[in-house]
This record gives structure tokens, C-alpha cells and sequence, in this order.
């Protein structure tokens, strides 16, 4: 006689389901490649290249980016449509773009000797 293994996880609702209302749409969270090209924008606005940010601003509007977050990126510490790790990415990179402004220079040298 055949048994039937039984799973009782498997009647169990996501765990989205019991949190969330069903008509509520889920958060749009930025793809990858955006917040990548919204950081390499930031780049190339601190390196002041003219043909780098024109040439990201196209791309990022390819990838579906809303002018709000192209835009507010010089100004990313205020801006609210940023998420917590982009912010951290951003952070970075501007202290590696100017390391001795940030004192991030200072800091290398001290752990390197």
C-alpha cells in the first residue's frame, strides 16, 4: 500500500500574503543595473564629464529610471527615492572619487602601513 508524504507547509499562505492587503501593488525596488548607472552617474558628475553624464542620463532613462531619481542624485543625501544600500553605494563613491576630502586617504594610509 502507497503512503502519500504529506508537507504541512504547503497549505500555508506566502508570508507576503498575511502582510500585505491584496489590492496593494508591491514596491517598485530599483533593478540593479539602475542603481548601478545612478552611482556611475554620481561618478561621472563629480568628475565633471559632460559627455559621461549625458551619456548615463540616456542610459538610465533606457533602464526605466524616473526623472525624480536621475535628477535628485548630485542631491542624494536629501532625496527620499533612494533605498538605504544605494545610499551606502553613493556614500562610497564619493569618498573614493575624493578620498582627501572625505579623509579617506588619511584612513587608507594608516591601515596600509
Amino acid at each position: 500500500m502507497l503512503t502519500r508524504k504529506v508537507t504541512p507547509t504547503a497549505a500555508l499562505p506566502e508570508p507576503n500574503e498575511l502582510t500585505d492587503p491584496p489590492d496593494t501593488p508591491a514596491p517598485q525596488k530599483p533593478s540593479e543595473p539602475e542603481s548601478l548607472a545612478l552611482i556611475a552617474l554620481r561618478i561621472d558628475q563629480l568628475k565633471g564629464c559632460c559627455p559621461c553624464v549625458h551619456a548615463r542620463h540616456a542610459e538610465l532613462v533606457e533602464l526605466g529610471a524616473s526623472a525624480e531619481r536621475i535628477a535628485f542624485v548630485a542631491a542624494w543625501r536629501e532625496a527620499p527615492c533612494y533605498t538605504e544600500s544605494e545610499r551606502l553605494a553613493l556614500a562610497l563613491a564619493e569618498a573614493c572619487s575624493h578620498p582627501a576630502a572625505t579623509g579617506l586617504a588619511s584612513s587608507v594610509g594608516t591601515h596600509s602601513a
